[in-house]
């Protein structure tokens, strides 16, 4: 059991750990990712959520189900790291920051490690859980780096790349689209660059000069995105009895390091993205580690 989770992990992070290789090498310097980055949050993961979600049935019967427990999830990994960062004494920046490493699913990573975790069924079932977590966590991060969370930041928010992917792809998913052929193998096509990439770009973020100083906030970021977050979620699985596949989707979607692309959003709104990059590492680093433990805890307890 355990080397199958291994196994599941271990091609996903290789492709990460090549693009903290060509970062650092030189062969894609850092002027590249910062492109590259923009690309994948703005075209090739919104083509991705929306592509996926046009050929999905949201209509099974556990679908209403896992999505209230996304919701509710991150509503209180949210609150979590608010709160936490209160008691930090953090400034505004900082807290934004704790709260888009925080609160942000990897779409991208989770829906790789699923298909290599667990195969194709697994697949239907991240993306219910993951496309109501990503507008949520999205809108918050989006509100939480805005310079003033008002009524413009919240209406910028549903203007977001992300969220508009996930809206209109849940729209596409009760017409026909996916059947036109014509509309739907070109967004396929560009959907189909966005894994590999957004798996380098990950790897290319890694910044471990940002782990110095700082240590309180970037630990905290890190155990609450790959400890509490999987804890909570894990809690709210047992509660609502979920099958154990649907448990260890949603516990891996839970324990899964932040979505890169974050870094970008952060640096846009002049927020502090120095320490959001600490924060992003630290959190790839932990979840390598908590998220086939707490894959295997699901596992014996459901």
């Amino acid at each position: 059991m355990i080397a199958s989770v291994i196994h599941g992990f271990l091609p996903v992070f290789v492709v990460i750990a090549c693009g903290y290789a060509l970062r650092t090498s030189g062969i894609a310097p850092d002027f590249v990712w910062a492109g590259v980055n923009r690309l994948n949050y703005r075209v090739l993961l919104p083509a991705l959520l929306f592509s996926t979600l046009a050929g999905v049935d949201l209509l099974s019967p556990s679908a209403g189900r896992l999505v209230l427990l996304a919701l509710a999830g991150i509503a209180l990994v949210a609150f979590t790291a608010f709160a936490w960062s209160a008691v930090l004494g953090l400034s505004r920046r900082n807290r934004a920051a704790m709260l888009a490493t925080t609160t942000v699913w990897n779409f991208v990573l989770v829906l790789s490690l699923s298909q290599n975790l667990f195969g194709a069924e697994a697949v239907e079932i991240a993306i219910i859980i993951l496309v109501p977590g990503a507008i949520l966590g999205t809108l918050i991060s989006r509100v939480a780096v805005a310079p003033n969370a008002n009524l413009k930041a919240l209406s910028g928010a549903a203007r977001d790349p992300i969220v508009v992917a996930c809206l209109l792809g849940l729209a596409a998913s009760l017409t026909p689209l996916s059947d036109f052929t014509l509309v739907m193998r070109p967004l396929e096509i560009i959907a189909s660059a966005s894994i590999g990439l957004v798996l380098l770009t990950i790897g290319a973020g890694l910044d471990f000069a940002a782990l110095r100083g700082r240590y309180v906030p970037l630990v905290s970021a890190a155990l609450i995105r790959a400890v509490v977050s999987p804890i909570i979620f894990l809690g709210l699985g047992l509660v609502a009895r979920l099958g154990t596949l649907e448990l260890e989707v949603l516990v891996l979607a839970a324990a899964a390091p932040t979505a890169a692309f974050i870094y970008a959003l952060v640096a846009e709104s002049e927020g502090e993205h120095g320490l959001t990059a600490g924060m992003i590492t630290a959190s790839v680093l932990v979840s390598a580690l908590s998220a086939p433990a707490f894959i295997l805890i699901a596992r014996s307890l459901a």
